[in-house]
């Protein structure tokens, strides 16, 4: 059975922080527990194209940084400046890694 991720939040980094569910409260589940899941969501939602599964080392970097976009994104609703350290550093994770802005993006791709 294909698990169907959530998707219509408004923007993929927040389609991306709903795959863990229920955070911070009992019955936590955790939608991307490996490296089919991970290939999956990209499949689903498609912030690029896939190129193949991730291994382990990429689906815990995919799962710190979807922390650190919860984070960002917790601070900035609770009223404080998401912090400039924390923005930079998931995005050079993200670039160092060779991920690049959505697959439907018109014109060449980007990179972040």
């Amino acid at each position: 059975m294909t698990v169907v991720f959530r998707q219509g939040a408004g923007r993929l980094c927040l389609d991306f922080v709903r795959t863990l569910r229920l955070r911070g409260k009992p019955g936590v589940v955790e939608e991307l527990p490996d490296a089919a899941a991970l290939a999956e969501w990209v499949r689903q939602c498609g912030p690029a194209e896939p190129t193949g599964v991730p291994d382990f080392v990429q689906v815990k970097a995919a799962q710190e940084l979807r922390e650190a976009f919860f984070r960002a994104d917790r601070d900035r609703t609770d009223g404080d400046r998401p912090p400039g350290d924390q923005c930079r550093r998931a995005r050079g994770r993200c670039r160092r890694r060779g991920w690049s802005r959505p697959a439907s993006s018109p014109g060449p791709p980007k990179t972040w």
